[in-house]
């Protein structure tokens, strides 16, 4: 997973989305400083491209046609997912806490031949009261899912699969959530601080390096809202749960987590 920064149209000091690194004074970046491209890509300009008329469309033209998108107002950064041959996604809910985002968008950039039903790596939407619907990663396809109703996984890919993901806050809930936090913290000036503690954990917890004992002493230092981050991510229903897998966590588990995600 690669979280790129930056392209955002309201500060960061407003919380009306969540950092996963340092942003950019302009263009896009790795949020990371840490990571080393192995080709240069200053700015990532083919992907700027994509993401322009991506947000293009949503901001300045859906949100102008769906009335329950009215109140559109910001993105998340970006995620760029690898899948490699095996990798899946469990089923989940993006959004399951109303932290303010509503619209889940993800657009495919596979190469190579065209993807057929064999190759997997199809995203499984479960709608209310109806069958599975089955969607293969084709490239250039966007789709566009509520981020905070549709439960959905990602099926068993057997060949490289990569996906271009962000999500989309509603200014009304996201606000609300702010100072929900804001109130139960005591800080009517709320950092992003938990959410990128959250996301540096994650990123250790996939890395090759790590332990599971080393895992858990990590996680016990999360703070509650971290956690909870961390809970949805990995699929728990709340921060016990959560914790409560992550003490089990053998190194084959783990194994099995970094293919999953």
């Amino acid at each position: 997973i690669l979280w790129v920064c930056g392209e955002h149209r309201t500060p960061a000091r407003e919380m009306l989305w969540d950092s996963a690194g340092d942003q950019p004074s302009e263009g896009l970046a790795p949020c990371r400083p840490e990571v080393v491209m192995e080709k240069s890509t200053a700015g990532f300009p083919e992907l700027r491209k994509i993401m322009n008329r991506v947000d293009d469309f949503i901001l300045l033209g859906l949100s102008k046609r769906v009335p329950r998108l009215a109140n559109l107002v910001e993105r998340s950064d970006a995620m760029i997912s690898i899948y490699d041959n095996g990798a899946r996604f469990q089923k989940h809910v993006d959004n399951p806490n109303r932290d303010g985002r509503v619209l889940t968008s993800i657009v495919y950039l596979n190469y190579g031949e065209a993807w057929g039903e064999d190759d997997g790596g199809q995203l499984r939407m479960f709608l209310e009261g109806e069958a599975p619907i089955d969607l293969a990663p084709d490239t250039g396809r966007l789709v566009l899912f509520w981020a905070n109703e549709i439960p959905h996984e990602v099926l068993p890919s057997k060949r490289r699969r990569m996906a271009l993901t962000y999500w989309w806050f509603d200014r009304s809930e996201r606000e609300a959530k702010v100072r929900e936090l804001a109130k139960e913290m005591g800080d009517t000036q709320l950092k992003t601080k938990e959410e990128r503690l959250a996301q540096e954990f994650i990123a250790y917890m996939l890395s090759e390096g790590s332990q599971p004992e080393d895992i858990v002493k990590r996680a016990k230092k999360l703070p509650q809202k971290s956690l909870t981050t961390v809970a949805a991510v990995v699929g728990a229903s709340n921060n016990a749960e959560a914790l409560e897998g992550i003490e089990r966590l053998s190194p084959s588990d783990l194994e099995r987590l970094r293919g999953s995600m």
